[in-house]
């Protein structure tokens, strides 16, 4: 049993307490256990950390690392200044709202970790940016 001492809002035991983020991990270690694919376990290594260490990538930088039809992870926010002008699959941890709107208006697909593991669990060719 694990002793969790909140002092000021911080917690002594480096567990991350967002439900979504919690449901979110293990949905990922599943995908690692059930593929057999490193992807998985390496992504919910990077979003264990805590949030002020996760990736925001801008649509611009997605937009410059990828090319059409490709299918990236984020494992972090992806923001939305710049400019995108392919289709991409795109999962992330979190979007802006204008960033959903560009991915969108591009013919994109953006999608949360829990819908990018069911669509493209077995996917090769798979991108982690961030």
């Amino acid at each position: 049993m694990t002793l969790r001492l909140r002092l000021k809002g911080w917690q002594a035991v480096g567990r991350p307490s967002n439900p979504v983020k919690i449901q979110t991990l293990t949905l990922l270690r599943q995908a690692g256990k059930k593929s057999g694919r490193r992807v998985w376990r390496d992504m919910s290594k990077r979003l264990e950390s805590h949030k002020s260490q996760m990736s925001n990538v801008n649509v611009s930088k997605v937009s410059t690392l990828t090319k059409e039809g490709d299918v990236i992870l984020i494992p972090g926010k992806v923001l939305g200044s710049g400019i995108i002008d392919h289709k991409i699959h795109i999962g992330a941890f979190a979007f802006s709202g204008v960033a959903i709107e560009k991915i969108r208006r591009a013919d994109g697909e953006p999608l949360s970790v829990q819908a990018f593991i069911q669509k493209y669990i077995n996917h090769k060719g798979l991108i982690i940016l961030g």
